[in-house]
């Protein structure tokens, strides 16, 4: 390997983990990890074929940033998950607006059928 061949594929690593750590930071479901989540996968599959990344670069590179966010690997997390009696936290997001703002439908509803 070269000393240009390796610094192309240090950079290919570094910008794979910023992205990999930008889809992180956005939160589990929200319409913009569907869109970073497509754009890291293209630019990992873009490194296979153009032959500077391999497999396994891409399963230590979110090995180690999966660890670093949720203190354990992907496999493990998804273990947990599947575990009975082991439920996620509730999202009360929802409960933030008041009442009234969370039923405007419903009320639209009423008074137009009444």
């Amino acid at each position: 390997m070269t000393f240009d061949s390796a610094y192309r594929r240090s950079k290919y690593l570094e910008t794979a983990r910023e992205r990999l750590q930008t889809l992180y930071s956005v939160g589990e479901k929200t319409p913009k990890r569907a869109k970073y989540r497509d754009q890291l996968e293209g630019y990992l599959k873009a490194g296979l074929v153009l032959g500077v990344i391999e497999e396994d670069d891409i399963h230590n590179i979110v090995s180690e940033e999966h660890h670093r966010v949720y203190g354990t690997s992907p496999h493990e997390r998804e273990l947990q998950g599947k575990l009975p009696g082991h439920d996620r936290a509730p999202k009360w997001d929802q409960y933030d607006r008041p009442p009234y703002q969370r039923n405007q439908w419903s009320l639209i509803w009423i008074f137009l059928w009444n």
